[in-house]
């Protein structure tokens, strides 16, 4: 039976190609240099795939291909993020290291959910936890989600112009059609898969509390307030673990830093006591050191 488990110390940067993750994150380790000196765990930072875990080399030579076979680029997806869950998340308490990563599963299930359907997506995850446990990692099939989500949703025609100043070639997601297709992916993804959302409106100076059901179109909407990102750690906006923040109104970079520490307060506000917190599960728990 698959497990899903909510990694506590895990939080996921996610959006289409082009939405400023990458400038985003930076702020993560801005806000590590202000309060490292004063908060236990250590801070890895790091993306998924990641080119330290299996087939990441095999990854990027797919998505390089015009002609792609798409159940085994799934499938290195899939064992790269396996990989990377054991080694670089569950390997460690939350009062040992907090992960913020660019992408983590919602990308792969945005990503390749234009190929394949989600539930197929997390079925495939769950019977590739054999290679973890192969390494005496685990006996458990577990699909691991971020305790945090934060998706930078901005309008694909940005992303495209963004996208055009960059060096390089592109790959095999960066059209415009597609990229339509995968923001819905991450839509339907986090309805699918995440209890709450909230929805923080940096142009409507708005932030909504909401939630989703099966029968719903969209988020349905709790709870509104005014813009104040003082409010992201407050109640009833106290984190819960599962949770995703939607940040729209595509805000300047000069922003981000500010956004991130709420972002923060909001993640370790939810957990009262997070110094003295267990994880749901870890390796360590199970005898293995």
């Amino acid at each position: 039976m698959t497990q899903m488990i909510r990694a506590k110390n895990l939080i996921s940067i996610e959006g289409i190609d082009g939405s400023g993750k990458s400038t985003f994150i930076k702020s993560a380790e801005h806000w590590y240099d202000k309060v490292k000196d004063k908060f236990l765990p250590s801070l890895l930072v790091t993306k998924t795939p990641n080119p330290d875990h299996r087939f990441y080399k095999e990854i990027r030579e797919d998505l390089s291909k015009n002609d792609i076979d798409l159940n085994e680029l799934l499938k290195n997806f899939l064992v790269n993020m396996q990989d990377f869950n054991y080694k670089e998340v569950l390997a460690y308490r939350p009062t040992e290291r907090i992960v913020i990563s660019d992408r983590h599963i919602d990308s792969t299930l945005s990503y390749q959910g234009l190929d394949f359907d989600i539930s197929q997506i997390l079925m495939n995850m769950s019977e590739l936890s054999q290679f973890a446990k192969d390494d005496g990692m685990t006996d458990i099939a577990s699909v691991i989600f971020p305790s945090l989500t934060v998706f930078l949703d901005v309008s694909v025609e940005t992303a495209i112009k963004r996208l055009s100043d960059r060096a390089g070639t592109s790959e095999r997601y960066e059209d415009v059609e597609l990229m339509r297709k995968i923001r819905t992916n991450y839509i339907n993804a986090f309805r699918r898969c995440h209890p709450r959302a909230m929805i923080l409106d940096t142009k409507k100076k708005n932030l909504l509390l909401a939630t989703y059901s099966s029968d719903d179109a969209d988020y349905v909407p709790m709870e509104s307030t005014p813009y104040d990102l003082s409010r992201l750690g407050v109640d009833p906006m106290k984190h819960r673990p599962g949770d995703v923040m939607i940040i729209r109104g595509e805000p300047e970079e000069s922003m981000y830093d500010e956004i991130f520490l709420n972002v923060m307060d909001h993640f370790l506000n939810g957990f009262s006591g997070f110094t003295k917190l267990d994880m749901y599960y870890t390796p360590k728990d199970q005898g293995t050191e």
